[in-house]
């Protein structure tokens, strides 16, 4: 110190003067600065003072990614140091946990005990990461340019309905349909909540209650556990899959009841793994109480935004009320934001898709333009779910552990974005598949641990789309199941630097275009194109339409055209000009079929007509029996028509069938482009 060293030469005798820190600045500053210092007597020189801030200003920037720098290194240590004690701990033998004294057969049984639960996740009171990121008025300005863009779709698609419709249309008819059916949504998921209230909880409070006093313990787990297994596969399981499919929920209402059908069947048994244990080792140490969870504990978990069953978690004092209400206000807003991605940007990119030809230009294109709305749409299912959604059931429960994710953008390897993405769901994978994984088998086998999460994670994310959209078509298991472990191997935590952020984020966007293009098109393909039992029908269709037209020329047209022909050949030759528009209707149909949709409602339709205009046909022929009247001719062609339309309506009925069903034909989406 400088300090010390002048009181050191003071002690030596040394006259020579101390040079302190200040003292050597003032030495060092220019002499003009000090000679304005001497002749100001104290008045402040404004452009003096301003040029002497800018300089300072300078100073602290270019000082600041040092010091930056520094403390990141720092705590990047401090981080490391705390990682490799842990982990020095979790590898420690259990000699070093044990006294000395303990035989090597109660050493082998405290290595293969299960750890208890309060060695698995620990909760505490902290905020989530974009709460604490907006307060900076950077990260503030990228969510204000996210709006602006929300506010840019608005205006485009208001201008284009105006232009097209001369008005403003201000429907939301793809809203309305998503999320149809909403009382069978609310009706189903009340059942499947009540469900996972009652049955769980009574059966480990049943269990728990007498497996103490059982003589039979193994047996009496056994059936218990095989109830729960049952409640979860038929009850949780079975019950709201059924109802989705059996009463064609539209895809957000599935995905509603889908997804907490995934909820509860994963908190239940969250609840049960976390109990059982103790109540086992409250029997082992011959407790005389038993530990069962309160059943408000057990309500106050179904809320809670975690998956991880605790008795208590660290709660906050009060609820902004604010905060909740903003919330919810950034979910609706994202739900507009989506709508308004999917209508300018995607439905008119697939909407003729199924229409084209298919070719790998075509293939690499779509990809490549879906990228955008796949990206924004993942943004916003992470804003709207993870922070928006999450946050506002945290603060009306005041649950403090508000750490849904981590900064998963800055993911220089796919393991950890995977460990980042969703924090909530890695927390459950992590310790009862990846953890109890090595319990059962070892911790040699790791990487077939690491395979079972991904393949678990792989078939609840294909089935939940599988239900939703309505057919299996799985291009994220594939995903997952071969890319994502690929670059979860060869992009892992060792992968340091911008560049690897750089290839994250560049596979995940082409990830993302292709998850949109291909379920897109898939899906208008099932909406636009037959499948074989539609060829089938329409193939009858044809087969009847060529029936009734031969009834008609053999059976019932002949004997009441004949005296038609004779006297009002004007309105035989309209007559004739009916049937060939039929046939031409006919022909064009078998054209078409590939185009042909809801075989089955028109055949039905085109039968009733067909027998209606039989019926009609043998009343005409017993009429012109009775009378055998025949019609006189007439001096002008154009009242010879109108005489024989008076006279016979039957047969301008049939010219109106046939008219009817050659423009219905022409008018149906899946004909009318092929005529």
């Amino acid at each position: 110190m400088a300090g010390d060293d002048c009181v050191r030469k003071r002690q030596s005798g040394s006259t020579a003067p101390c040079k302190t820190p200040e003292s050597e600045e003032t030495q060092r500053r220019p002499e003009s600065e000090r000679l304005f210092q001497n002749s100001s007597n104290g008045r402040v020189d404004v452009d003096h003072v301003i040029t002497r801030k800018m300089q300072l200003i300078a100073e602290a920037e270019q000082l600041k990614p040092a010091f930056m720098k520094e403390v990141d290194s720092h705590f990047t240590e401090f981080v490391n140091s705390l990682v490799a004690k842990s982990a020095l701990l979790d590898s420690s033998s259990p000699a070093s946990l044990f006294p000395a004294s303990c035989s090597e057969k109660e050493l082998h049984k405290a290595k293969n005990s299960r750890a208890p639960p309060e060695h698995g996740k620990i909760f505490t009171a902290r905020r989530s990461l974009l709460d604490e990121l907006f307060e900076v008025s950077h990260i503030r300005t990228i969510y204000h340019m996210f709006i602006a863009l929300l506010i840019v779709f608005i205006l485009s698609t208001l201008l284009v309905d105006f232009i097209d419709e001369g008005r403003l249309v201000l429907g939301f008819d793809l809203l309305v349909y998503v999320f149809g059916k909403f009382p069978v949504v609310f009706c189903t998921w009340l059942c499947m909540f009540s469900a996972t209230v009652v049955i769980p909880y009574n059966l480990f409070v049943w269990w728990a209650q007498g497996y103490c006093s059982s003589s039979r313990r193994a047996i009496r787990s056994f059936f218990y556990g095989m109830l729960f297994t049952l409640f979860q596969i038929a009850g949780l399981g079975f019950g709201p899959t059924y109802v989705a499919v059996a009463y064609a929920l539209p895809p957000a209402s599935r995905f509603i009841v889908i997804l907490e059908q995934v909820r509860l069947v994963m908190k239940a048994y969250s609840f049960i793994r976390e109990n059982v244990p103790r109540v086992l080792s409250s029997v082992k140490d011959k407790s005389s109480t038993v530990p069962v969870p309160r059943i408000s504990q057990y309500l106050y978990f179904l809320f809670a935004p975690t998956l991880i069953y605790r008795d208590n978690y660290p709660r906050n004092p009060t609820i902004r009320w604010g905060y909740v209400a903003t919330k919810f206000a950034q979910v609706l807003g994202s739900l507009f934001y989506a709508y308004y991605i999917f209508v300018r940007l995607c439905i008119p990119q697939f909407r003729n898709s199924s229409q084209e030809t298919f070719n790998l230009r075509g293939l690499v294109l779509c990809i490549f333009n879906s990228i955008l709305p796949g990206v924004l749409i993942l943004f916003l299912v992470f804003f709207a779910f993870l922070h928006c959604w999450l946050n506002a059931f945290a603060e009306m429960l005041r649950f403090a552990d508000r750490m849904f994710y981590k900064d998963w953008w800055n993911s220089t390897s796919y393991a950890n974005y995977y460990r980042t993405w969703n924090v909530v769901v890695h927390d459950w994978l992590y310790y009862y598949a990846y953890r109890d994984f090595l319990w059962f088998f070892g911790k040699k086998f790791r990487a077939a641990a690491m395979l079972s999460v991904f393949t678990v994670s792989a078939v609840v994310h294909e089935y939940v789309l599988s239900i939703c959209f309505g057919f299996f078509y799985p291009v994220l298991f594939c995903l997952f199941t071969c890319f994502g472990v690929i670059f979860n191997f060869t992009l892992n935590d060792r992968r340091k630097g911008p560049i690897w952020n750089v290839i994250m984020w560049t596979s995940l966007f082409l990830g993302q275009g292709v998850i949109i293009c291909l379920y897109s098109q898939e899906w208008y393909a099932r909406q636009y194109c037959p499948t074989e039992n539609d060829m089938g029908d329409l193939a009858d269709v044809q087969k009847e339409t060529e029936q009734f037209r031969e009834k008609l020329g053999h059976l019932g047209a002949e004997p009441v055209l004949a005296p038609a022909r004779k006297n009002c050949k004007p309105f035989a030759a309209a007559s004739a000009s009916g049937f060939n528009t039929f046939t031409a209707v006919t022909g064009a149909l078998g054209e078409t079929e590939i185009r042909a949709q809801n075989a089955e409602e028109r055949s039905e339709g085109l039968e009733e007509k067909l027998e209606e205009a039989l019926q009609r046909t043998k009343e005409l022929e017993c009429e012109l029996q009775k009378d055998g009247e025949v019609i006189p001719e007439a001096a002008h062609k154009e009242r010879q028509v109108e005489d024989d339309r008076a006279d016979f309506p039957e047969l301008v009925f049939l010219e109106q069938i046939t008219t009817e069903i050659y423009y219905r034909y022409r008018s149906h989406p899946a004909t009318g482009r092929g005529m």
